[in-house]
């Protein structure tokens, strides 16, 4: 996606809205406007992550197509990530009503780089942030916000592919530690440009990720792997 965003309520609603007109939008953003446009609370920053700042907030609309969401996510420098749970009335196929529901989904904002990224002093680069992502299980952990350390690295820019590892995950909410959970790493994804990995319609595994920001100084994607979707953010490593 193209979208810069800032960390206000006004910034994001901005963003939003530059999404939903976009015709470049992907990763969800699209979705993500839709649902919470003129809908949206943004709660005060109150911790960093990783170098990331972290964000809560909450949609809430009433009427025929009433819904409430929560959501979590982190800002980049010209970009955000988020994944949202949404309450709703699911409908039959004749469109009545027959009860409330889940869903589950999670985007990316970023101002996009569309070349490969290249060497600094290095050969190799790595980007360090945060995941966050929802169980989807249906087990009796389904709806529980998850994070994890999220990193991704480049061994060789000269080939340049792309690992991702999220680990150390923990309940986002209560920061209880997940022993028992992990979410099995992406190794060698190809780049395509500036953008790796892809969404087929209907994958319950997949990565779809971008660069992002001046020397690609940062990196946003949206994945489902282990019964968990989400999304996540990393900066780019300086090299000592």
């Amino acid at each position: 996606m193209v979208c810069g965003v800032s960390p206000t309520p006004e910034g994001l609603d901005a963003a939003l809205a530059r999404a939903l007109g976009d015709p470049r939008s992907d990763f969800g953003g699209k979705h993500f406007a839709e649902r919470l446009k003129d809908s949206l609370t943004l709660k005060p920053q109150t911790e960093t992550v990783r170098g990331v700042p972290l964000v809560e907030g909450f949609g809430l609309r009433t009427g025929e197509r009433a819904f409430s969401a929560r959501f979590y996510g982190g800002w980049l420098e010209e970009g955000a990530f988020f994944v949202n749970r949404t309450t709703l009335t699911i409908r039959d196929g004749q469109g009545r009503p027959v009860g409330p529901g889940d869903v589950f989904d999670s985007s990316a904002l970023g101002v996009a780089s569309t070349t490969a990224p290249t060497a600094r002093q290095d050969m190799s680069a790595t980007w360090k942030g945060v995941m966050i992502g929802v169980d989807v299980s249906n087990q009796v952990t389904r709806g529980q916000f998850v994070r994890g350390d999220a990193t991704l690295d480049i061994d060789d820019l000269a080939n340049p592919a792309v690992d991702v590892v999220f680990n150390n995950l923990r309940d986002h909410e209560t920061s209880a530690s997940l022993d028992g959970r992990s979410i099995p790493p992406w190794e060698n994804v190809p780049l395509h440009g500036g953008a790796f990995g892809e969404k087929s319609t209907g994958s319950e595994d997949y990565i779809q990720g971008r660069f992002i920001g001046e020397d690609h100084a940062g990196a946003v994607g949206v994945f489902e792997r282990g019964e968990i979707v989400g999304s996540f953010g990393a900066n780019r490593q300086r090299v000592e």
